[in-house]
């Protein structure tokens, strides 16, 4: 737990001006549509919740190969981690950073008393839960081809292509299968949750963070 808190630390205090800068231009720019342009019904914060969401999950794709690299990630790795701890803080400080944004702009929302307080609130958490995810796929694919391809760029198109392709290519073998099971579902308000879907696109995704987790721990020869 130590060493999760120091990378966490590590890289907040790498980038902490980037962070900083992130934050104040959605914390000016939120305040100002609300308060000085007069835009009661909110509609902007989405737009400026899935802009700062968006460029934040990119940015910390970029770091996180950089981080992996054999420049950058050698005097990283110095230090006696371990490679499921490594994917650990950076899959948290990914949440941590997004919750932040979102919580900010909902907050806003709130003291505001947009019309559409319910609605940014709801499509924050919505951009939360698809952030994470294709953050934790997209890091373990990096981890995966550039175990085997030393090429950056070939690595990258085959992570962009397998991002793109894979996750509705396991849907719809999912569906597929669960044709065969009965409906099983949990209701919260309007929303239904097929739980024996959601049980397997989990088992996928866990499957596939312990197998980048082990080739992480081959390839910088950590333990």
């Amino acid at each position: 737990m130590k060493n999760i808190k120091n990378i966490l630390w590590f890289s907040l205090r790498s980038y902490k001006i980037f962070y900083a800068l992130l934050l104040s231009i959605l914390f000016v720019l939120a305040i100002l549509d609300i308060f000085i342009f007069n835009c009661p019904l909110g509609a902007d914060l989405i737009t400026f919740m899935s802009i700062i969401t968006t460029v934040v999950f990119i940015f910390l794709i970029i770091e996180f190969c950089n981080e992996i690299s054999k420049g950058q990630g050698r005097l990283l790795f110095i230090t006696p981690i371990k490679a499921w701890e490594f994917l650990s803080a950076k899959y948290i400080l990914h949440m941590v950073v997004q919750i932040i944004i979102v919580a900010t702009i909902s907050f806003i929302a709130f003291i505001g008393n947009v019309k559409l307080e319910s609605e940014i609130f709801i499509t924050g958490l919505s951009l939360l839960g698809s952030f994470t995810v294709m953050y934790i796929i997209i890091c373990s694919f990096i981890i995966v081809y550039g175990s085997y391809i030393s090429n950056d760029g070939i690595v990258v198109v085959l992570v962009v292509i397998t991002s793109i392709i894979l996750p509705s290519a396991a849907a719809w073998i999912i569906d597929k299968v669960l044709i065969f099971l009965p409906y099983i579902y949990l209701k919260i308000g309007s929303v239904e949750i097929d739980i024996l879907f959601s049980i397997a696109a989990i088992t996928l995704i866990t499957a596939l963070m312990v197998i980048s987790t082990k080739l992480l721990k081959l390839k910088l020869d950590i333990n």
